[in-house]
């Protein structure tokens, strides 16, 4: 019996038949009686035993193929995870910063509030993210998501789907829109991406969506300082030019307006897409439950684009003009 038959004696199951380039990394005698060396066995097993899986340790035993879970670093192939580790034959990396580029809005106080009705509030120092939460950023949120979560609705008291609505006017799954805020998304889902997207990630208060929306306290309605919205300035509703061409119920890809940015650079705080953030309602008007937002969007007049302008809606609702941004605390020293 040849040694390429011999091996396929030994290793059954796992070989139907070695080729003879299996057997070209060791010297192996052609009579029957020759001995088959551990190394070519090793060769075998790998070729036909190998599942693809970069966290199990593939071998041959009677005749059966084996793959043992290992615990060696691997790849997960997410940007957004770190310190990649096999576990439980699955390859599994630790979240890692993986949102926007931030700006750090400095603490201080400032009279919150609109028009002549004001209180002084104080704001502790805190990083927002510079846009809008993009299509794209989104995406990569909802490849991590497992099968079961990447559903679309169903998001009635807690984050269970992350799939974003398709209805008129939202851009998910719309070719050529990965640097558009997304939209169509709910409180829930936003405040999932958050948390995954950054350790200590959140949605923003309303308190500190206003307080960075009048650059940290330095202007009384606007980011950008004390002239009245324009389109030059924000992505708003009543002035044609403001809008996409063609389209009237659209938003621009974010920081389309840079001469609206606040003085720590966060673009679009007005305009563009309405904000969730992170309140609660406190229900004196029979909106208990129903979350925040603010900053107005492109749907909206220019007499809303500003910064004390905040409404409420239920947390459920996923509408082409609610989007959302991220905060996290200032890292430590």
């Amino acid at each position: 019996m040849r040694a390429a038959c011999v091996i396929a004696v030994i290793l059954g199951a796992c070989v139907a038949a070695c080729d003879p380039a299996d057997l070209a990394p060791a010297s192996v005698g052609a009579d029957a009686g020759a001995d088959v060396p551990a190394t070519v066995l090793d060769v075998c097993a790998v070729k036909h035993c190998d599942d693809g899986n970069p966290c199990t340790a593939d071998s041959c035993l009677a005749g059966t193929c084996q793959h043992a879970v290992t615990t060696v670093p691997c790849d997960d192939g997410d940007p957004c995870t770190t310190a990649d580790t096999c576990a439980g034959g699955h390859c599994v990396g630790q979240p890692h910063d993986c949102g926007a580029a931030r700006v750090t809005v400095p603490g201080g106080t400032f009279a919150s509030g609109c028009g002549d009705v004001t209180v002084p509030a104080t704001v502790a120092a805190f990083q927002l993210d510079r846009t809008e939460v993009t299509v794209a950023q989104y995406g990569k949120f909802l490849q991590q998501l497992s099968p079961a979560q990447q559903c679309q609705g169903g998001n009635l008291t807690s984050f269970v789907c992350g799939t974003p609505s398709t209805l008129y006017g939202c851009v998910w799954g719309i070719p050529g829109t990965d640097s558009d805020p997304i939209e169509c998304v709910d409180w829930f889902q936003a405040s999932a991406y958050c948390a995954w997207a950054t350790p200590g990630g959140r949605l923003p208060t309303a308190l500190e969506f206003q307080y960075a929306a009048r650059s940290a306290g330095k202007f009384p309605a606007y980011p950008w300082g004390t002239q009245p919205p324009n389109c030059n300035l924000a992505v708003f509703s009543g002035e044609p030019q403001c809008l996409q061409p063609g389209n009237d119920q659209s938003e621009w890809p974010v920081c389309s307006r840079p001469q609206g940015n606040s003085a720590q650079g966060a673009c679009d705080l007005l305009g563009n897409v309405a904000e969730w953030c992170a309140d609660v309602a406190v229900g004196t008007m029979g909106d208990a439950g129903f979350r925040v937002t603010c900053g107005g969007s492109w749907a909206d007049a220019a007499a809303t684009m500003d910064a004390c302008q905040c409404g409420v809606q239920l947390p459920q609702l996923a509408i082409s003009r609610i989007g959302f941004r991220c905060a996290r605390p200032t890292p430590g020293p």
